[in-house]
């Protein structure tokens, strides 16, 4: 497809680019707050066997060769090695809570959810937002392009913290709210015209207001409701 026909051109983001080389393919997107992310996969063939590591790095164009280097140090190790520390990540952070219900339902998705906090939310990284970083749908942008609505949506992405003993994963959204504070601050002053913070309800991730449907995107409570879960 064509730059306008992706979604990055109908955004006016620069186009990304595709990364290619010996037993390595990926992909370089420039981003707003975080610079940009690179996407790679590394492989290596032994006789009939394939072994394949990916990871994703933030920072600029930094970012490819950290991930070429970290990908690098995994092929060096058996799998099994990094098997066994994801299984030990994982087990450690299921046993913090658990629960027991009578409706298989409402427990499959409270462990489905529980399992995706998990996978998404960590300090040091941006925030979850509306969809997770689970957003590509068939090359489409995802469902209100994937912002931060934080007429609660954000704030129930991280409630279930508090209850289900995983305080670690709060601190991303913290660290996050606190820097976009001067954000937030100007644009109270340039929409109301007053001293004080509101937040946008419909922000970006450098904490400016993306516009659409007024009611949500200017309403006078997020801030309130980002305050309460602070």
């Amino acid at each position: 497809p064509t730059e306008n026909e992706i979604p990055c051109g109908r955004l006016g983001y620069t186009a990304g680019e595709r990364l290619s080389g010996t037993h390595e393919a990926g992909y370089y997107q420039p981003t707003g707050g975080c610079d940009g992310q690179a996407v790679l996969v590394k492989w290596r063939a032994e006789g009939q066997r394939w072994t394949g590591v990916w990871t994703i790095e933030n920072g600029g164009r930094s970012s490819i060769e950290r991930a070429r280097q970290r990908l690098d140090d995994a092929l060096k190790n058996p799998p099994e090695a990094a098997r066994a520390a994801h299984r030990a990540w994982w087990a450690d952070f299921h046993k913090r809570s658990d629960i027991r219900i009578d409706d298989p339902v409402l427990e499959r998705a409270w462990r489905i959810n529980t399992y995706y906090f998990g996978a998404a939310a960590r300090s040091g990284v941006p925030p979850i937002c509306l969809q997770g970083p689970w957003t590509c749908d068939e090359g489409w942008l995802p469902p209100w392009k994937g912002d931060y609505h934080h007429d609660l949506n954000t704030q129930f992405c991280y409630y279930q913290a508090f209850a289900a003993n995983h305080l670690e994963g709060v601190r991303g959204f913290l660290d996050w709210l606190w820097t976009i504070k001067p954000a937030c601050e100007a644009w109270t002053r340039k929409f109301y015209d007053l001293p004080g913070l509101n937040a946008a309800a419909i922000m970006g991730l450098d904490g400016q207001c993306m516009g659409g449907w007024h009611q949500y995107s200017h309403s006078p409570t997020s801030a309130g409701w980002l305050a309460h879960f602070f």
